[in-house]
């Protein structure tokens, strides 16, 4: 029987997390194609260089913020960490609460979809979105359990700023259908299309 906590395991979990195999390639045909379309001024090496930084700083980032959170805190907690599901959700609030540059400036999500070729699954925004009243400002590239992700930042009509987030599924998150968390006063919504992980955050009111 195994007896360790299940803190412990969670920790121990995002502990051992690295980018995936996927994910390095696609970040180094990130870097590749960025140097063969433009001319190679040192300026431009070091932006080059500092946007796979970036992602990289992103994901470790997101490895201590979870670490972090699943340890007790001495006051209530907004939720109960309990599995993985748990975990994914306080990256997600961390990515929407994070201030990051919009790297694909669009206001058509097609358009946006159809730039980020360097996502290995189909991008569609969800219903819930597309019926609201949003203006959407643009994406970038972020990492999220280990694979790398859509980050679109949409307004609405309130001049609200609502966060989606894309991303491959993993085996540890083959049981999740439709999830509801509340992470540091973050309302983030969370299911399973297909191979994709799809994500809603906004800022709780």
């Amino acid at each position: 029987m195994n007896t360790q906590n299940i803190d412990d395991q969670i920790r121990q979990y995002y502990t051992q997390q690295e980018l995936s195999a996927d994910a390095l390639e696609r970040l180094r045909n990130l870097v590749e194609h960025k140097q063969s379309r433009e001319p190679q001024s040192s300026l431009r090496m070091w932006q080059t260089f500092a946007l796979a930084a970036t992602v990289a700083l992103a994901f470790l980032a997101g490895v201590i913020f979870v670490i972090q959170s699943s340890t007790p805190a001495a006051g209530p907690t907004p939720i109960a960490v309990t599995d993985i599901s748990n975990q994914l959700a306080r990256e997600v609030a961390m990515r929407h609460n994070t201030c990051e540059h919009v790297e694909f400036a669009e206001d058509d999500f097609a358009t946006l979809a159809a730039k980020m070729t360097n996502l290995d699954f189909d991008l569609e925004i969800p219903e819930v979105l597309e019926a609201s009243n949003l203006k959407l400002l643009g994406a970038h590239y972020c990492v999220v359990n280990g694979q790398l992700a859509l980050h679109a930042t949409f307004i609405d009509e309130n001049g609200e700023t609502i966060s989606l987030l894309e991303t491959k599924a993993t085996r540890q998150l083959d049981e999740l259908r439709h999830a509801n968390f509340t992470v540091d006063n973050t309302d983030v919504e969370m299911w399973r299309v297909n191979d994709t992980i799809m994500a809603v955050a906004r800022s709780v009111a």
